[in-house]
């Protein structure tokens, strides 16, 4: 009997975590999405004239796709389809050839425990959108690299900066990599743009 209520109390607790990553998932990356996307074009019909317009549309249609394509993914199984069957370098490569920017991508061609990878996987999603949104660029590199202990995520852009480590999308990210005991970094970079760094326990 008591084996069976330590059985129920541990399925409940898996339950619990589960639920708790669920809602972690959606405010990291879908909520922040399309509250962003409901501030811009507010901004927009505020402000702009018909040339800003159809520029702030245009920008809201990309991000719109974005955002889809991740609820999709999300309702898949939280994370994307490539991520689960081909780590890192598949989601990466995935998200290369459905975003309008370039990625350069320079990842690690290594499996990681999936906690690792999704962690790694939502700050790489979160930064690239935050590149296309905000950088006004056409080229973000990503670097994935791992060492004996740690893995190592970089998002770097050489757009206009000005990155917010306390705004919403970065803090709960931060949150996120805190609670693996890893540590995520964000600023701009002395020759200009914008760098997201996290670095993540894999032993």
């Amino acid at each position: 009997m008591e084996q069976i209520t330590e059985s129920r109390a541990r399925l409940a607790g898996a339950h619990l975590e589960e639920h708790r990553r669920m809602e972690r998932d959606l405010h990291d990356g879908a909520q922040q999405r399309l509250l962003a996307i409901a501030l811009q074009l507010r901004s927009a019909r505020v402000n702009g004239g018909d040339t800003v317009l159809r520029a702030e549309v245009d920008q809201a249609i990309t991000d719109l796709a974005l955002t889809v394509q991740e609820l999709r993914d999300l309702a898949s199984g939280l994370q994307p389809a490539a991520l689960a069957g081909g780590g890192l370098r598949a989601a990466t490569d995935e998200l290369a050839s459905r975003i309008p920017v370039r990625m350069k991508l320079d990842v690690v061609d290594r499996r990681f425990p999936a906690s690792v990878e999704s962690a790694a996987w939502f700050v790489i999603a979160e930064a690239v959108s935050n590149v296309v949104k905000h950088a006004c660029v056409d080229e973000v590199a990503i670097r994935v690299s791992a060492g004996p202990s740690e893995v190592h995520v970089a998002v770097l852009d050489a757009g206009v900066g000005g990155v917010d480590p306390q705004g919403r999308g970065l803090q709960g990210l931060a949150d996120r990599i805190a609670a693996l005991g890893g540590a995520l970094s964000a600023g701009d970079q002395p020759g200009g743009g914008t760098r997201v760094e996290a670095v993540l326990p894999c032993a």
